[in-house]
């Protein structure tokens, strides 16, 4: 049986909803009509303001901070193929967000945002080009790395960026130290599998083709190559300093009473 207070609580909470997404609050908006929507599930209008607040939501939403992601704003997974599933789900959204039949805030703005969607993902032409191009962006994100060094034992290790500032674990003292980038690389001993120290002038002895052990809290490595050292980038110790040629010599007076001459 429909409990008429629930009705009275429920669009109460619709009119909060609809105050936040004027206010371009999405989250708080899809909160709140969720709430209507569990008070009263026959409530006109929650349907209408959950699509726009989840459309727009996923329209900030950036792949690699860079690609709109077009299947997050239809709402289908972005590994589907099924071009029956996507039609659905767009005549789904558009009825909802049309702006004949929807008046909420932003209802056009989110309409044209799943028709842009549409006609990519539609399309196998463009859908193969979009699709491709997200696998380019994943791929460069990826590669780029930064070295850190174990401040316990100087034992150098490589990471994806995606690791900075993470807390490892050593896989040489097994200790737990703070991945900082160490720049630039620390060169190479000659003709040794090992690094001078960042900074000091002994070098850190680092089988580099010697993987890490398999640790769930430790990512693995990525082995690259070290470019040759050259002349100019040799660490020296400075020259010891000769010491005969700094010591001068000091004389000194004997003290007391002279000794006096015994005769025999």
């Amino acid at each position: 049986m429909h409990d008429p207070s629930n009705g009275v609580e429920a669009e109460r909470l619709l009119a909060v909803a609809h105050r936040l997404l004027h206010a371009q609050n999405f989250n708080e908006c899809r909160d709140f009509a969720v709430l209507a929507q569990e008070n009263d599930p026959l409530l006109d209008g929650t349907d209408q303001i959950l699509a726009v607040a989840d459309v727009l939501m996923a329209s900030q939403t950036k792949i690699n901070n860079n690609i709109t992601d077009w299947y997050a704003i239809l709402q289908v997974n972005r590994r589907s193929d099924d071009l029956d599933l996507i039609k659905r789900q767009y005549r789904r959204l558009a009825l909802l967000l049309h702006p004949d039949k929807n008046k909420f805030p932003f209802a056009e703005s989110a309409f044209r945002l799943i028709s842009d969607a549409w006609k990519i993902i539609s399309d196998p032409s463009n859908k193969s080009i979009y699709d491709n191009e997200i696998n380019e962006t994943k791929k460069t994100t990826t590669m780029k790395t930064f070295w850190t060094v174990c401040p316990y034992c100087y034992n150098l290790y490589e990471y994806p960026n995606i690791y900075l500032d993470c807390c490892f674990k050593c896989q040489k003292c097994e200790k737990a130290f703070h991945g900082v980038v160490i720049s630039p690389l620390p060169p190479i001993v000659p003709g040794k599998d090992a690094y001078y120290c960042y900074k000091a002038f002994f070098p850190i002895f680092s089988d580099l083709n010697q993987g890490l052990k398999k640790d769930s809290t430790v990512p693995v490595p990525v082995s690259v190559s070290v470019p040759p050292q050259s002349e100019s980038e040799k660490k020296v110790a400075p020259p010891a300093t000769d010491v005969s040629t700094t010591t001068t010599a000091v004389h000194t007076k004997k003290r007391g009473r002279p000794r006096k001459n015994i005769q025999s």
